[in-house]
């Protein structure tokens, strides 16, 4: 959960607070939901949240995205056509499900793009059900495109960030998502199937051991080359390997490569195919960088193999670049301004709004993301 408060147009985090999700409830729906639950609203009343009203969000895994091609039509018209048109991509029962969409500046003859996101009208029930439950007052809820939209608008200001198209890529547990603004504008969004459980499970089955272990591993080896980052900070050209070498440290982070390559490279390859389909569309622009999200994120190595893969100048996202220093948010709450913080990126955009509203001192939190951000 996260708490922005605006002074004229200066941003400022003044409350934040996350929790990590244990293992035995993360894959199942109903108890992961009573364990948000009863973390928000011990989280409200020990984090210092100014009031309680709410923007939500839910997490990523329980929706799905899709980008389509309808008639253009008035409102209405569109609306019924997106229906229409999303039930061939649906994981889900038609008849309970929720869709939204986000229209896409670019339109060909007589047609018009949107990105359709939808969730099962029955989770959206009990996650609102939830929020009340802890205490919260919803005003809202947002799509992700939207919120990371509003973010990237909100952080990225330059002339040169504005004109630059940019795909966002957000690394998450379950999945992973693309997508591509032009201008400051979303033009083309993309679900993958491959994301942090997948890389876990990997590294299980190679070494042999639990799933928490191995993402324990896991996460132990996904810093990068921290020597590589070290000597550039020193401009030093070389250094000479120690001789007592750690054999088995690095038995571990071969088998650790091994078990992730094959998933990072369908990763990769699944974003190269987004990026082809974009460039090759009508306005002929090439994706200029990439901008890391999401709590996979973490993961160094992971976004370094899939810049290098791209060919893709790249770098990690920050939501809280923007704002000021001084803040009463602790490191206890997940958030250590030392660092980029990319998997707050959703939550703080859900916070800021959109980029022209300005927002006296009022409440933003994203109870429904609260414990996907760190996992």
């Amino acid at each position: 959960m996260a708490q922005i408060q605006f002074s004229g147009a200066e941003a400022r985090l003044i409350a934040a607070a996350s929790v990590d999700v244990p293992a035995p409830v993360r894959d199942d729906p109903a108890e992961r939901l009573e364990f948000l639950t009863d973390c928000c609203a011990d989280l409200l009343r020990t984090e210092h949240f100014r009031g309680r009203r709410a923007i939500l969000s839910l997490p990523a895994a329980y929706t799905f995205i899709q980008q389509l091609t309808v008639p253009t039509a008035d409102d209405s018209h569109t609306r019924r056509a997106v229906i229409d048109a999303v039930r061939d991509y649906m994981p889900i029962d038609s008849d309970d499900t929720l869709i939204r969409h986000e229209p896409i500046e670019q339109s060909l003859a007589g047609r018009r793009e949107v990105i359709a996101v939808g969730a099962a009208r029955s989770t959206v029930i009990e996650f609102l059900k939830s929020a009340q439950a802890a205490g919260l007052d919803v005003i809202a809820m947002k799509t992700e495109p939207s919120a990371l939209t509003d973010f990237y608008l909100h952080t990225y200001r330059r002339y040169t960030d504005r004109h630059a198209t940019t795909c966002l890529i957000d690394l998450g547990y379950s999945g992973s998502r693309a997508f591509i603004l032009r201008d400051g504008k979303l033009v083309m969004a993309s679900a993958l199937p491959f994301g942090g459980r997948q890389l876990t499970e990997a590294v299980a089955v190679q070494l042999h051991i639990s799933p928490e272990a191995a993402r324990m591993v896991r996460l132990k080896h996904s810093r990068g080359d921290a020597t590589a980052v070290s000597m550039r900070e020193q401009h030093v050209l070389y250094v000479a390997p120690p001789l007592n070498v750690d054999a088995p440290r690095q038995d571990e982070h071969a088998a650790v490569e091994q078990a992730c390559h094959p998933i990072v490279r369908s990763l990769s390859q699944g974003l190269d195919r987004c990026r082809i389909d974009f460039e090759s569309g009508d306005s002929g622009s090439r994706i200029d960088r990439l901008l890391f999200i999401g709590g996979e994120s973490r993961d160094r190595r992971l976004c370094e193999g899939i810049s290098r893969y791209l060919g893709i100048t790249a770098c990690t996202g920050d939501p809280l670049l923007r704002m000021g220093r001084i803040s009463d948010v602790c490191v206890d709450s997940g958030i250590d301004r030392r660092q980029p913080q990319p998997a707050w990126a959703v939550a703080i955009g859900l916070s800021l709004g959109p980029e022209q509203t300005k927002h006296q001192s009022e409440t933003h939190a994203t109870f429904a993301r609260a414990a996907s951000w760190r996992e």
